[in-house]
């Protein structure tokens, strides 16, 4: 299982080869969901990341035009925010970095 996107902190980069596989944990990972995968993403993918202690879990909804953040605390994972709209997203993970949701679903 692979996510859709996924993240390391600059700290983190030598840990990246894009020569071979990645083995390492990624500090941030995001799905974009469908309608047929939309389950898939919300559990099994859930569980894998929370297994690996994936500290961030992103979860995008063009459907809804939402955005779910997830952080792990604590062994499972707890919703940071929940936005859409013109909503603001601040992930904890990566502060001060903001942005506003609906700028995710803008094509250019």
């Amino acid at each position: 299982m692979q996510p859709d996107v996924l993240f390391f902190l600059e700290s983190r980069r030598h840990l990246i080869d894009f020569r071979a596989a990645i083995r390492h944990r990624p500090d941030l990972v995001v799905e974009v969901l469908s309608h047929s995968t939309k389950m898939h993403d919300r559990k099994k993918k859930l569980q894998m990341f929370a297994r690996f202690e994936v500290p961030e879990y992103w979860i995008l909804d063009p459907g809804l035009g939402s955005l779910e953040i997830l952080q792990f605390v604590n062994g499972s994972y707890r919703e940071a925010q929940s936005a859409s709209g013109d909503d603001v997203v601040r992930s904890p993970l990566l502060d001060p970095f903001t942005f506003v949701v609906s700028t995710a679903f803008r094509l250019p």
